[in-house]
């Protein structure tokens, strides 16, 4: 469970045979405009395969674009001990590698479906809507034909002005009205949840 066993060693029974998969996929698309690449880094095998793949995406597939859906440990919500170790060294190849990095922070996902959504027990199901709502929310206006509709490049510039700065944290925005009976509206990145 840490990033060298992810990184040195589960890589030689594995990594081709997963870049030889991703070639197949790439080469069936005529216009491949970018790679959208889910992970946690608090793990060992995600963080150090996930950052070699990245890497390797970089050297393969240089122009085209990489957006990173990150789930990044917090010290409450931990399962093993070394996933800070895991994502600090996992972080330096996003930085190096990733052209958007949109990183959910694992706290922060629990708090948001226990405390606004009232889920009392959660499941990994819960978690991964929330963050499928997040990752919709931002690609809208790279799916659909509208005013709004930008291709990659256009979302990369809007988002981040400088090439450095290119890791974006989702925030949850809460709205809450007497007058409506208690009626809360969570804004995840652009769409809402109501809930009464």
């Amino acid at each position: 469970n840490n990033f060298v066993r992810g990184h040195y060693i589960i890589v030689k029974e594995i990594f081709d045979l997963c870049l030889d998969r991703i070639r197949k996929l790439a080469d069936q698309f005529a216009d491949l405009q970018r790679f959208l690449v889910f992970n946690a880094v608090g793990g060992g095998t995600s963080s150090g395969l996930g950052s070699l793949l990245s890497e390797r995406f970089s050297v393969n597939y240089g122009k085209k674009s990489k957006l990173d859906f990150i789930i990044y440990p917090s010290p409450q919500v931990s399962a093993a001990v070394i996933e800070p170790y895991n994502s600090v060294l996992s972080t330096h190849s996003l930085l190096q590698h990733t052209d958007v990095a949109v990183m959910p922070d694992k706290e922060a996902i629990y708090d948001i479906c226990r405390k606004n959504l009232d889920i009392e027990r959660l499941t990994y199901t819960n978690l991964n809507r929330l963050v499928s709502q997040v990752v919709s929310s931002l690609t809208a206006s790279l799916k659909f034909d509208s005013v709004l509709n930008v291709d990659v490049t256009e979302f990369q510039t809007n988002l981040f002005p400088h090439l450095r700065i290119h890791i974006r944290l989702s925030t949850c925005l809460l709205y809450t009205s007497d007058a409506a009976d208690d009626l809360l509206c969570v804004d995840l990145g652009g769409r809402r949840i109501i809930k009464k």
